[in-house]
């Protein structure tokens, strides 16, 4: 996905692989995804929703990695459930860092949340309470809006569901959250996943060759479909 409107620019989401083809197919596909990004002007940043790989080789890591350098813009991504397989977890921690994260820009805070519950048999903190509590409670002088990106949404099999009720109450402290945005799912799709207004964006896979760019204005947000 990118964004425009936190720096006067735009902002693409981007899945760029598909598991269910070779890594040459969503390779290619992904490269002509950067491509059609680059063509585009006043991009703030591009955000990659998870599942940089099929199955977690230190090879296909690289690879998206190569292929998402070649974007114009700064990008950030996100680790999804192919991800994990493996050892690929502590693959993803050596290149990109933290599995939770969070930025701040054009004082809409950016709170990416690893949501893979299932790859640690439900064992772990995922989703991590603790950390929306700080991101919604930290530096609130510096944001006055929130956006929350994640891989796997709730309800889905990758989610812990036991806490999907508990999930949206956190949600609710988020200073002036707008809506939330996730990958997982290989479809563009817009929902109100709960039936009361906070809409969750599905960002498809870069095999399906469209992706979306989220405008931030003054009184919301626009989002727009592209394809290529």
């Amino acid at each position: 996905m990118a964004t425009k409107g936190t720096t006067n620019g735009r902002w693409p989401s981007l899945r760029a692989n598909s598991p269910t083809k070779t890594p040459c197919a969503w390779l290619s596909s992904a490269k002509d995804q950067v491509a059609d990004v680059n063509s585009r002007k006043n991009i703030d940043f591009v955000v990659h929703c998870g599942d940089l790989t099929d199955t977690a080789t230190n090879t296909e890591f690289e690879w998206s990695r190569d292929v998402l350098n070649g974007l114009n813009y700064p990008w950030v991504a996100l680790i999804g459930n192919h991800d994990f397989l493996g050892t690929g977890d502590q693959t993803y921690r050596v290149m990109y860092g933290e599995l939770d994260f969070a930025f701040i820009a054009g004082r809409v805070k950016f709170v990416c949340l690893n949501t893979n519950a299932t790859e640690y048999d439900y064992l772990a903190a995922v989703p991590n309470f603790d950390f929306l509590e700080e991101q919604f409670t930290t530096d609130t002088d510096k944001f006055d809006r929130t956006i929350l990106i994640m891989h796997a949404p709730p309800f889905s099999e990758q989610f812990n569901n036991n806490v999907c009720k508990a999930f949206r109450r956190y949600l609710d402290f988020a200073p002036g959250l707008l809506c939330c945005i996730y990958g997982h799912e290989h479809c563009d799709k817009v929902s109100d996943l709960y039936g009361d207004g906070l809409m969750f964006y599905a960002i498809d896979c870069a095999e399906h060759r469209n992706y979306r760019i989220m405008t931030i204005t003054p009184d919301g947000y626009e989002i727009e479909q592209i394809r290529f």
